[in-house]
C-alpha cells in the first residue's frame, strides 16, 4: 500500500472575491484516509472524525477511485456525500487488480470552494482461487 499527499488549490478566475476566509492554512484541513476490509470485491475506505473547526468549514466531500492501468488519467468514478460521513464502502471491484482513492476535501460554499486532496491511496484487491482442482500428469 502506497500513500501520496497533494495539495491543489483551484481558483476559479471569476470567483476569488467569493473565496471562504480561513482562520488556518489549508493544510489543517488535510485528511489521511486507509482501507480496511479490502476483499475481492470492496474495500472500506475511512478516515478520522473531523475537528470543531473543520466541521465550521468543510462542506462536502469527494471520494474519487480509479483502476491503476495504462486507460489514462480520468477517474472511473467520483462519489459526493457529506462531511459527517467517516467511511465509505466501493462497490463492484473487480478481484486483483490495484485501484488509486483520493478524498477530496471541499472547504467552503461547493459553489466556490477551495479544494484540499487528501494521500492518495493504493488498493490491491484479493484474488479468487480457481474454484476447479487441475492435476497435471
Amino acid at each position: 500500500m502506497h500513500s501520496f499527499v497533494c495539495f491543489v488549490l483551484t481558483v476559479p478566475p471569476s470567483t476569488q472575491d467569493d473565496l471562504p476566509s480561513l482562520p488556518l492554512p489549508l493544510s489543517a484541513f488535510h485528511i489521511n484516509i486507509s482501507a480496511v476490509n479490502v476483499t475481492a470485491y470492496n474495500a472500506t475506505i475511512t478516515w478520522p472524525p473531523l475537528t470543531d473547526i473543520q466541521r465550521q468549514y468543510i462542506s462536502e466531500f469527494r471520494l474519487k477511485y480509479k483502476s491503476l492501468s495504462y486507460d489514462g488519467p480520468t477517474w472511473d468514478t467520483t462519489i459526493n456525500f457529506r462531511p459527517e460521513i467517516k467511511q465509505y464502502t466501493i462497490l463492484d471491484l473487480r478481484p486483483a487488480r490495484s485501484y488509486v482513492v483520493n478524498l477530496v476535501v471541499l472547504v467552503g460554499n461547493p459553489r466556490v470552494a477551495v479544494t484540499v486532496n487528501t494521500n492518495m491511496l493504493e488498493i490491491d484487491t484479493l484474488w479468487i482461487p480457481c474454484k476447479y482442482s487441475m492435476t497435471f500428469v
